[in-house]
C-alpha cells in the first residue's frame, strides 16, 4: 500500500448551494486522511456508508482539525 492512514472518522459531507445560499448534506460515511509514503502529500477520501460510493477524493490539502470538525481547503 502506498498510503498510510493518518485519520479515520465517521462524518457528514456537505456542499454549498449558491442558488439557495445554504449548505446541503451530501452524505454520511467515513472520512480518511491518507499520507503518501514517498511524497508525504495528504489525500482526503470520503466514502458513503450504505453504498460505499466515493463522494470526495482530494489530493494536496491544507488540513485543520478544530474541535472535532474537519476543515480543509484544496491546493490549486
Amino acid at each position: 500500500m502506498v498510503y498510510d492512514g493518518v485519520f479515520f472518522r465517521k462524518a457528514k459531507l456537505y456542499r454549498f448551494d449558491k442558488e439557495g445560499n445554504q449548505w446541503k448534506e451530501r452524505g454520511v460515511g467515513t472520512v480518511k486522511l491518507l499520507k503518501h509514503k514517498e511524497s508525504a502529500k495528504v489525500r482526503l477520501v470520503f466514502r458513503q456508508s450504505k453504498t460505499l460510493k466515493i463522494c470526495a477524493n482530494h489530493l494536496g490539502l491544507h488540513v485543520f482539525l478544530v474541535k472535532s470538525t474537519l476543515i480543509y481547503s484544496s491546493i490549486y
